[in-house]
């Protein structure tokens, strides 16, 4: 152990609070990712958020998901008003396979939950086993 340790981690967390009670926070998104016989699939869990907010690119061979959110909300009453704000932003980069057809990547967002499905160039075929003669 360090001996500023515990020092860094008071101001790690004194600021961490500090951008949460502002409206800043860190996001956490579940994903879920998973190959079926002829796609491979990225699921996001993302309640709440507008469709608009959701960019999804390829670059190279790279998936590119990316969320940018800002709600505001005002309030006022007798002898006040206010504005409050809140930011969520999520990224993620996901290396594509070899057979992925960058091509015909298709996207859908229902009910919070996008999902990415990327096809592959070749599907699988279920081969059936067979003997090779030695010569």
């Amino acid at each position: 152990m360090r001996p500023y340790d515990d020092v860094d981690s008071f101001f790690n967390r004194f600021f961490d609070n500090f951008l949460n009670n502002r409206g800043f926070y860190r996001s956490r998104v579940d994903a879920n990712m998973y190959e079926t016989e002829d796609a491979f699939v990225y699921e996001f869990a993302l309640p709440g958020v507008d469709k608009k907010d959701i960019q999804i690119d390829v670059e190279g061979d790279m998936l590119h998901v990316r969320v940018a959110d800002k709600s505001t909300k005002k309030s006022s009453g007798q002898g006040y008003s206010g504005i409050s704000e809140q930011y969520f932003g999520f990224e993620a980069r996901y290396s594509l396979p070899q057979d992925a057809d960058k091509d015909n990547i298709s996207a859908k967002y229902e009910n919070g939950l996008l999902t990415v499905s990327v096809p592959k160039l070749h599907p699988t075929k279920k081969l059936k086993g067979k003997s090779i003669k030695i010569q």
